[in-house]
């Protein structure tokens, strides 16, 4: 499965929205509500699903506000390992 389907299928897990509600690559998660409890769950499921660790420095509310921000560092963890 593509690294975007899985954090689009993550996202509408932890935030509960619709299929029927679109959610562009850019969008901002906040606005679908995304808050602080729901972030640090985002975090942890990703880390598991793609069997990888945020580092410290990159964990900041700011490199997951869209589809698209968590897609690009997603990727980067995954080309460095």
């Amino acid at each position: 499965m593509e690294c975007e389907t899985i954090i689009r299928n993550i996202i509408n897990q932890v935030i509960g929205v619709s299929n029927d509600i679109k959610i562009t690559d850019t969008s901002n998660l906040e606005e679908f509500g995304l808050d602080s409890i729901n972030y640090v769950m985002l975090i942890v499921m990703i880390e598991d699903e793609f069997n990888i660790c945020f580092p410290e420095d990159r964990i900041n509310y700011l490199n997951f506000k869209s589809i698209a921000d968590i897609q690009f560092i997603v990727e980067e963890i995954l080309n460095e390992q």
